[in-house]
């Protein structure tokens, strides 16, 4: 299994779990469609940003401030998924999260940056 399908099935799984924790993952159609989007898209999006050209590629979008904006970031789209129902950042960013949190376990880990 390569690291972007990991990076997907983690995403997806977790995702899947937290929904159903959340009992948000009905809905309409069009609303699930988004969040199987966000997901997927927030899933691979740090790899998209900054390109696996070389092993030390990792840079601001991989590092461990990016961490703490995704969590900050998490705790606001929650908060905001309660007011709107609207599901799908909340997800994108779970799943951006969960790169970043595959990746810190790493040899390279994530730069401090």
């Amino acid at each position: 299994m390569s690291g972007r399908d990991l990076h997907l099935v983690v995403a997806v799984s977790l995702s899947y779990v937290v929904g159903v924790g959340l009992n948000s993952v009905g809905g309409s159609i069009t609303a699930s469609a988004f969040v199987v989007l966000a997901v997927l898209l927030g899933a691979i999006l740090p790899d998209i940003i900054e390109p696996a050209i070389h092993w030390t590629h990792r840079g601001s979008f991989h590092s461990w401030l990016a961490f703490k904006y995704v969590g900050v970031i998490l705790v606001i789209s929650f908060i905001l998924m309660f007011f709107t129902g609207i599901s799908w950042i909340f997800f994108g960013v779970l799943a951006y999260g969960s790169h970043l949190a595959l990746d810190s376990t790493t040899k390279v880990g994530l730069p401090k940056k």
